[in-house]
């Protein structure tokens, strides 16, 4: 008697409708493939926060020795203690999705309004290094030119050699707003009076001589601060040398990537001058990546990628430049700020779905291979409805799962195990991998899959299996279906349905129920029904775990057939 049997699934493959690998499912949702490739029903959502606002972002790190959960809502920074799941309000920050990441100590944050960063005791706005803009300086101005302006601050510093005699400093520019500060050797002093208009500064008594001794800080306002706080999205990145971040997604500059500089030899995300840009193609930019050395800058239809360079001024100095250079005229990326890594090969979003960006032994050569075949229709649903809005890629590292989400969706690749699956009744705007654990926003509630439960906020999870039409390894022939077995393990009380289908028989009408109360222990049962189908081409098996506490893990399906002859010459 011939058996069909699957102990080793394979996941999700929405284009195996007919076919002989049972392995693969054409629809499943809610259970999972384990590492020893066995279907888990997934555990449960659970409500960590309502708050009264929309929530902006979600960040979980360490700054200093501290360990924190953050979470932006309404303009306001807030610490999560997830012991009690008790906020504190840590200070504002302003409105709007942002961006957060940690720097030196700090954690930043850039929501396209603000550029704001939180030292572990208060929040603060950036207000941006302060430039050395000339140093040597003689007392009447002349002197060598070190730092470009900021334009994140109206500041600038000067450094004069003072001659132990002269009294009147000329600054490097006229028509000042006024003096910050000024230091001789190191120490505030006072005592002097500021031209404005002439942009000098005269001292009561002349400073003592010495080399760049005299430092003045002065101000002249700066009106292109929105140029960087306008932005939307970074991502920090250096190539082979210091670190720089990157910063993109001003809507009044859709296609400019921003980087920073280092302030006076010492990395800084503080530090963005005037000229510290580069226009990427002619339309917007919806993602950069990085990839060992490389950059890579994606727009809708295209692929840009760029490397640190080191080139010399005219005056001999080193300095970094980050090229650009087209990788691709075909295809780029559709979601904007989540793109992601994995095994260290960017994921985009192209018209064919996601696609890997992938070396090849062509130095800056990468090629864009799709993966996403198994979850084709969907894709295909996404890309003619257009409906990019509510797309959400991210990498769930210690889960080695890459989310694909969308409509209350997270079809999920699996990329240690290679497979798909998919979780519904999720709602995503943020992701947040906290020590391990997926945690997630939607509007003003913060969610966490939660592995001590297997129900969603006291809702039972509902997960299906199914598997394609297969002909049982007898294509041409006719068939009964006399067993379906199931072996599974459960933990906790579990209610099963099984049923087998067929070109003959509409779907689950030969379908029992199963009901495994809690022993207090694992358990490994052996599930049978004998289904009442005759000579059928193809079969299908259809697994529903369902009920609060529900808890299945199943190894292995066996389906028992019959041969009952050939088909017929008209029939399947």
């Amino acid at each position: 008697m011939p058996v069909s049997a699957v102990n080793k699934f394979v996941g999700l493959d929405q284009a195996n409708v007919l076919g002989e690998n049972a392995a693969y499912s054409p629809d499943m949702m809610n259970f999972k493939i384990t590492e020893n490739y066995s279907l888990k029903k997934r555990c449960g959502i659970k409500t960590i926060l309502h708050d009264a606002y929309e929530i902006d972002g979600l960040w979980s790190g360490y700054i200093g020795t501290n360990h924190y959960f953050l979470y932006v809502s309404f303009g306001i920074l807030y610490k999560l203690n997830l012991t009690d799941n008790t906020n504190t309000p840590v200070g504002d920050v302003g409105s709007g999705k942002c961006v957060m990441f940690e720097f030196s100590g700090r954690l930043y944050i850039l929501n396209g309004s603000r550029y704001s960063y939180f030292d572990g005791v208060a929040v603060n706005t950036v207000s941006g290094y302060v430039p050395i803009i000339a140093i040597g300086c003689l007392p009447d101005g002349s002197g060598t030119s070190f730092e470009n302006l900021n334009l994140l601050t109206p500041k600038r510093r000067q450094r004069f050699s003072s001659d132990g005699t002269s009294t009147t400093y000329k600054l490097a520019e006229n028509n000042i707003d006024s003096v910050s500060y000024i230091t001789v050797d190191g120490i505030v002093v006072s005592g002097y009076t500021c031209n404005s208009t002439a942009g000098t500064v005269t001292f009561g008594t002349a400073p003592g001589a010495g080399l760049d001794n005299v430092e003045i800080c002065y101000t002249k306002q700066n009106p292109n601060r929105t140029r960087i706080t306008n932005n939307r999205y970074a991502m920090l990145f250096g190539g082979n040398v210091d670190g720089r971040l990157f910063i993109w997604g001003n809507p009044d500059f859709p296609n400019y990537r921003f980087h920073s500089e280092l302030a006076n030899g010492v990395p800084s995300v503080e530090y963005f001058p005037e000229n510290n840009f580069t226009v990427i193609g002619n339309t917007e930019i919806t993602d950069i990546v990085s990839q060992y050395d490389r950059q890579l800058i994606f727009t809708k239809n295209r692929a840009f990628y760029s490397y640190c360079e080191l080139r010399q001024d005219t005056l001999g100095r080193y300095y970094s430049s980050f090229p650009v250079y087209n990788l691709n005229g075909e295809k780029g990326n559709l979601i904007k700020g989540s793109c992601c890594m994995i095994n260290n090969e960017p994921i985009t979003f192209c018209g064919d779905g996601l696609n890997r960006w992938s070396s090849t032994a062509v130095q800056d050569e990468r090629n864009a291979v799709c993966f996403s075949m198994p979850v084709t229709r969907t894709v295909s649903e996404i890309i003619k409805t257009n409906s990019f809005g509510d797309l959400r890629l991210y990498d769930f590292q210690s889960g080695s799962e890459l989310i694909f989400y969308h409509n209350t969706k997270a079809y999920i690749y699996n990329y240690r195990l290679g497979v798909w699956y998919a979780y519904g009744n999720m709602l995503c705007d943020c992701f947040c991998d906290c020590r391990g654990e997926l945690y997630f926003s939607y509007s003003d509630t913060i969610y966490k899959l939660d592995e001590t439960s297997s129900d969603d906020d006291g809702y039972g999870v509902i997960a299906y299996w199914k598997s394609p039409f297969f002909s049982a390894g007898q294509p041409f022939l006719r068939k009964d279906a006399t067993e379906l077995s199931v072996t599974l393990r459960t933990v906790s009380e579990t209610l099963l349905d099984l049923a087998v289908n067929s070109d003959l028989v509409s779907e689950n009408i030969f379908e029992e129920s199963f009901y495994i109360p809690n022993e207090g222990s694992a358990k490994i049962s052996c599930l049978r029904i004998r289904p009442n189908i005759r000579r059928a081409s193809k079969f299908q098996i259809y697994l529903r775990a369902a009920g609060s506490g529900t808890d299945a893990e199943i190894h292995e399906i066996c389906l028992l057939t019959k041969t009952k002859g050939k088909n017929g010459r008209y029939e399947l």
